[in-house]
């Protein structure tokens, strides 16, 4: 029997933001589910590690990464302004919030986005 890793309250809450964009994105019962995000590096240990306590207890097959690749990449990523503001990623993560310009683009181009504060790191 393998014990169960200690959990959080950050933790908690993030696998609750993660289930729930799980949730949205998932479109038939047995397929498998993907969730990509990338961005700042600071947080992707800690990513990788929620990542493979959620792929291990979900009822559904799930495919979750992170791409550690600095904010302002991953919020290109998130943002899409290079590809016909078309998401290469699912969420992004950052230093800092989103820019209301970069905002302002999501809105334009009928997109929408949740803003999660997280504090982690020493």
């Amino acid at each position: 029997v393998v014990p169960e890793p200690e959990v959080s309250l950050h933790t908690t809450a993030t696998m609750r933001v993660v289930t729930l964009c799980i949730a949205v994105s998932a479109a038939a019962a047995h397929n498998v589910i993907e969730l990509h995000g990338s961005g700042t590096t600071n947080p992707s240990r800690w990513f990788w590690e929620i990542f493979d306590i959620m792929e291990a207890r979900a009822k559904e097959p799930l495919h979750m990464t992170y791409r550690a690749i600095g904010s302002s990449t991953g919020m290109q990523e998130f943002v899409g302004p290079n590809s016909n503001f078309t998401a290469q990623a699912d969420f992004g993560a950052g230093d800092i919030p989103m820019s209301s310009a970069r905002f302002a683009q999501l809105v334009a181009n009928n997109r929408e986005m949740l803003h999660v504060p997280v504090a982690i790191g020493a």
